[in-house]
């Protein structure tokens, strides 16, 4: 174990022992004076090694001489939780009164719901009683309602007084070292399961018309010859050259 030699106990640790001799003791003086007293004991045995909440249980008690017994101090259990924190200038090596440690965060609201919720039921009880009141010296015609008034006060100041009860319970639990059971502990929510994400829309596409293949044009037609230019009237000359000519072909033959 690394040497704590020249070192001080955390002050968050002081507190939780000085708590537990408190709730063993709660007629002890343990102010300043008194734990600067007790200091450089709690050092010593925390610089060899041991643990401020062995220390804590360490008391003995010896009434008669002769019987050795164990104290309430070793004999109560200590809280599984943190149940209080150092004053806020607190340092290692100073140290500091029961008066001055602070309740951490969960015992304060468990605190602060068992007073204000109990000032609560002490004020309903009030209005039950003009209420109660009410009843007697009412007419018949609004008695009715007056007794439902009775009613309704009755089930809210129940209702009020459980709510003290679990702080109370809770509180009385945290400190015995109780666990509370797993009816009472919180339920860890399951995650849900995580929505698909909308898958977008497909299109859908027309399915496509093949395109009728252009059907070749003809080609052109050639351009025609050009017309002979007209003929005049021949000579006789002429024509009886052209019937020389067919007879000389005709003899060929």
């Amino acid at each position: 174990m690394k040497s704590r030699e020249g070192q001080y106990p955390a002050p968050e640790a002081l507190s939780e022992l000085l708590y537990h001799w408190m709730k063993v003791w709660p007629d002890a003086k343990l102010d300043r004076a008194v734990v600067a007293s007790l200091y450089p004991y709690i050092v010593e045995k925390w610089r060899e090694g041991w643990s401020l909440l062995q220390i804590a249980q360490t008391a003995c008690s010896c009434d008669d001489g002769r019987n050795i017994k164990a104290s309430p101090a070793a004999i109560r259990k200590l809280p599984v939780r943190r149940m209080t924190l150092p004053p806020v200038e607190a340092k290692p090596g100073s140290p500091f009164g029961g008066d001055e440690i602070r309740d951490v965060e969960t015992v304060a609201k468990l605190k602060q719901k068992i007073e204000g919720v109990g000032y609560e039921v002490e004020s309903i009880g009030s209005l039950l009683k003009a209420a109660y009141l009410a009843v007697k010296t009412a007419p018949p015609a609004t008695r009715d309602r007056a007794e439902r008034t009775v009613q309704q006060l009755l089930a809210k100041q129940e209702a009020k007084r459980k709510i003290v009860e679990e702080a109370q319970k809770r509180l009385a639990d945290m400190e015995a070292g109780r666990r509370p059971p797993k009816t009472e502990r919180k339920a860890k929510v399951a995650a849900a399961p995580a929505t698909p994400a909308a898958q977008p829309e497909m299109k859908t596409r027309a399915p496509r018309t093949a395109k009728p293949k252009a059907v070749p044009s003809a080609p052109p037609a050639p351009p025609a010859p050009p017309a002979p230019p007209a003929a005049g009237p021949r000579s006789d000359d002429a024509v009886e050259d052209e019937l020389t000519a067919m007879f000389a072909e005709d003899d060929k033959q």
